[in-house]
């Protein structure tokens, strides 16, 4: 996909197929599509972690102007066309997929390397908090070793989950934070999370009440560093998912309207209360 010659940054197209199962549009993964690299600048196209097809033109000496497209409804089956065409002298870019085009932007340069800077530094993370309900009551006069194991399996039971759908888990307590890339994984794991507490407590829990735990999530551009553990950062969009999780009940999920926008389901989730003048939705399973 990525064997073509760039010759003029000014002014030129590239195009080329993308075929059938060679790339997953809604795994929120990031994979290179293209990368040119001429004397003066250079292309650069990757289907993005967050699900959109980026473009990114680079123009040594003026800066970068990106285009993008959310390509996470795209067939996985199908073959498809590629094509951007630039044009400093008309100032734009155009996106196609399969002869039809999907984005346009003004080439506006901003300087590269400030945005490679941000862009280490912001990152759009799903911010998935969860807590157990009530369990002061549940460990109130139970065997320390009981509560130590159960506590512990319960752990167990939402870092697998989390784990499996590409998503990272620190505990404070019995308060755990995880994070995603992708909405949808983070929807998943809480999911499967509260689906399989029947059989958790059935089979994994020593004490003599059940394990119950509400969960909010949500989506956002946050400030972070990398090299500071998780259980450090602080984020807006992180105190929200965590506000979130406090006006939830026992068994509930309740999400963001920014989660509920990437979201590729929608189905279960109905419109509720407004929180942090946030739109929040709750999760149904009818």
């Amino acid at each position: 996909m990525n064997n073509q010659k760039l010759d003029n940054i000014k002014e030129g197209t590239i195009s080329f197929w993308i075929n059938a199962g060679k790339v997953q549009f809604n795994d929120g993964q990031t994979i290179p599509l293209i990368q040119l690299s001429p004397s003066n600048g250079g292309i650069f196209m990757v289907k993005d972690s967050d699900n959109r097809l980026k473009f990114f033109h680079v123009y040594l000496g003026k800066g970068r102007t990106d285009v993008e497209h959310d390509v996470s409804l795209l067939d996985t089956n199908q073959r498809h066309m590629i094509a951007v065409t630039w044009s400093l002298k008309n100032k734009e870019i155009i996106m196609y997929i399969d002869g039809q085009q999907v984005a346009k932007t003004e080439i506006k340069y901003k300087d590269y390397w400030q945005a490679r800077r941000k862009e280490k530094f912001y990152k759009k993370i799903t911010f998935l908090i969860i807590d157990v309900a009530g369990s002061t009551v549940i460990k109130e006069g139970k065997d320390v070793l009981d509560i130590k194991y159960t506590f512990n399996e319960y752990h167990n039971h939402v870092e697998g989950i989390a784990k499996e759908n590409n998503g990272e888990v620190v505990w404070s307590g019995d308060g755990g934070l995880c994070t995603f890339q992708n909405p949808d994984k983070a929807v998943e794991s809480a999911i499967q999370i509260q689906e399989g507490l029947s059989d958790f407590n059935k089979e994994r829990n020593r004490l003599e009440k059940p394990i119950m735990v509400r969960i909010g999530i949500n989506t956002g551009v946050c400030l972070v560093d990398e090299a500071e553990e998780k259980g450090k950062w602080t984020s807006e969009v992180m105190d929200i998912a965590g506000h979130l999780q406090k006006h939830s009940e026992p068994g509930e999920i309740r999400i963001g309207e920014e989660t509920y926008k990437k979201l590729m389901d929608k189905t279960n989730f109905k419109e509720d209360k407004s929180i942090d003048g946030v739109k929040t939705y709750l999760y149904q399973n009818d």
